[in-house]
């Protein structure tokens, strides 16, 4: 694959990857590919989208098509052209599909029954990134310029996110049971409920605030795609945060260390979940996969070594009682802990007593220093 665009995980257990270069798709780990030599109306595949009846509808070069049966069926507007570049589909309650469609202008489509029925021009405020079924009714929007959008019988609604215009694109959406709708920005996570909304970004938990893409898992868990990394937050502190938005949520975040390598992509959708619980991502350049039942984790704490003591550029032991000169200055203390999983996120906590109040935080930095010790006795400590 030269580009992976985006990632569709279907019912049958086939994950299907949309590249620059074909169509592939991964049966019982089984990777094959569907290119133009095999009768695929073009080259490029853009965005992807399974409706109720199980068809594949494929954004292709400037296009839309349906696969089905090991065939591809071109879709056209009323006028008989190419549809345009998809950048996003979903289907509504009735089972109409809505491609949103890139060009000058942007436009949707209603198809129903494999035929386009409507095209509806999309305002220059109205332009999506993301789409998603509405269970009331119509269709979702995530706007380009960071807003949500409700279409139903020919009416366009807009919900503000109250996040600035330098919000950009909603770029993935999730709708749930309560009515509440979930958008990925750039400034953080946005839950729409009632008519207000509400940011969640690094000021309440967050490690960074671009989200990219979000989905939930089979525990209820919702996992964001993000610029520094893959992140999970459980349901119920998604429902405290809900209830109470000035406190911070618990988010474990899978970064480079873990292997994660998150970026954005131009199409939907972005990330899947499977029916063996494995969710997938595009990045544009590569395909991830991470399964939430198998995160092993050590529960055991590393064990601590101190490594050097330095006093005024002079070493002393590390593993017994030892006295200053009077007049010393400055005090370094090295230390380590031994873990051989992902060093680089072990974290520390160290204080030394008869000098410290408290237990410090300095994270995954792994010294300690001192300048301004009085006469006395010390014991150092490091967790």
């Amino acid at each position: 694959a030269d580009r992976v665009n985006s990632v569709l995980a279907t019912p049958d257990g086939t994950v299907w990857i949309g590249n620059q270069g074909g169509l592939d798709f991964l049966r019982n780990d089984a990777l094959s590919s569907i290119t133009a030599q095999d009768g695929m109306p073009g080259r490029n595949v853009t965005s992807l989208f399974e409706d109720h009846a199980g068809r594949l509808f494929v954004g292709i070069d400037g296009g839309l098509a349906v696969f089905e049966g090991g065939h591809f069926r071109t879709i056209r507007k009323l006028d008989g052209a190419p549809l345009g570049i998809v950048v996003a589909m979903t289907e509504d309650m009735h089972h109409n599909v809505w491609p949103q469609v890139q060009g000058r202008p942007a436009y949707l489509a209603r198809i129903r029954d494999l035929r386009v029925k409507e095209e509806v021009l999309s305002p220059p405020t109205q332009v999506a990134f993301a789409l998603a079924a509405d269970p009331q009714g119509g269709i979702l929007l995530g706007l380009v310029n960071g807003n949500l959008a409700r279409y139903w019988d020919g009416q366009f609604h807009t919900f503000s996110a109250n996040h600035g215009a330098e919000a950009g694109p909603v770029l993935s959406l999730l709708t749930d049971s309560d009515g509440s709708v979930w958008g990925a920005t750039k400034q953080g996570l946005v839950r729409w409920n009632e008519g207000k909304a509400e940011t969640l970004n690094s000021s309440k938990g967050l490690p960074c605030d671009s989200v990219f893409s979000l989905l939930r898992d089979n525990a209820g868990s919702v996992w964001l795609a993000t610029a520094c990394g893959l992140m999970v937050i459980s349901n119920d502190e998604l429902g405290k945060w809900a209830k109470q938005p000035e406190v911070a949520v618990e988010v474990k975040t899978f970064d480079i260390f873990d292997g994660a390598q998150p970026a954005r992509s131009s199409f939907q959708p972005k990330a899947s979940l499977a029916p063996d619980g494995r969710i997938w991502f595009a990045n544009d350049s590569i395909l991830q996969v991470i399964d939430p039942s198998h995160l092993n984790a050590n529960a055991i704490p590393p064990p601590v070594h101190i490594e050097k003591i330095v006093a005024d550029r002079i070493s002393y032991p590390s593993e017994q009682e030892f006295s200053l000169p009077p007049l010393t200055r400055d005090l370094e203390i090295d230390y380590t802990a031994l873990s051989f999983v992902v060093p680089q996120k072990v974290r520390f906590r160290y204080k030394l007593e008869g000098h410290d109040a408290d237990w410090q935080e300095p994270g995954t930095r792994r010294q300690a220093f001192y300048n301004d010790l009085v006469p006395g006795r010390y014991r150092f400590r490091v967790i």
